[in-house]
């Protein structure tokens, strides 16, 4: 009986120890950013790719200068930056150019702007607003993006995009379960045999 005992015991300890690396393993989706999608399309008509990278960390101080020159000129001090990226463009389109982003959190009623860097210079940009998506038009090609909005839609944004980025999985309770089981066996195994 003891090792028949001892032979489940391991076979769990082993179960827990797959279950442990193959959860740990599963990677978080993940959205760009705040943009779930992008369109664009040229003077022609034409479409084309456009990829975004997303820019971690802190504004650019460039996006930062730009952003307080914005706010100045347009007398709204109720704006934040929500996300910059990098920006690549395949192909040659024929500019101007038209770019449709699609971002959650953002509605009708949303002041929305992007800040554009063309080589070493930055320039506010205003949108065409709708549900979840703004849509922009560039005259030359550009190297960096900033998305900006009012504060309100921010913090929209901000929660929309968390609900696309949900934790990797977690396994705490399974974990938990597994141990209790080791320990409860574990304890019959080697508990000593009166006779």
């Amino acid at each position: 009986m003891k090792k028949i005992l001892v032979s489940l015991l391991a076979v769990i300890l082993v179960f827990a120890m797959t279950t442990v690396s193959v959860c740990a393993a599963t990677a978080s989706p993940e959205v760009n950013g705040v943009v779930s999608g992008t369109e664009a399309k040229d003077s022609q008509g034409n479409e084309f790719d456009i990829d975004l990278k997303k820019i971690d960390g802190k504004v650019t101080k460039e996006f930062a200068d730009g952003l307080k020159t914005l706010k100045e000129e347009s007398g709204e001090d109720n704006l934040k930056v929500v996300a910059q990226y990098d920006v690549s463009i395949e192909g040659t389109p024929e500019y101007p150019i038209t770019i449709t982003l699609n971002v959650l959190g953002i509605s009708a009623s949303s002041k929305v702007y992007v800040l554009v860097q063309e080589g070493s210079v930055i320039k506010a940009i205003e949108t065409v607003v709708m549900n979840g998506k703004i849509s922009f038009t560039i005259d030359k090609a550009i190297q960096k993006i900033a998305l900006v909005v009012d504060k309100q839609t921010a913090a929209n944004v901000e929660k929309e995009n968390n609900v696309l980025s949900p934790q990797t999985s977690d396994v705490s309770l399974a974990v938990a379960v597994m141990g209790v089981l080791v320990a409860v066996m574990a304890g019959f195994a080697f508990k000593k045999v009166r006779v």
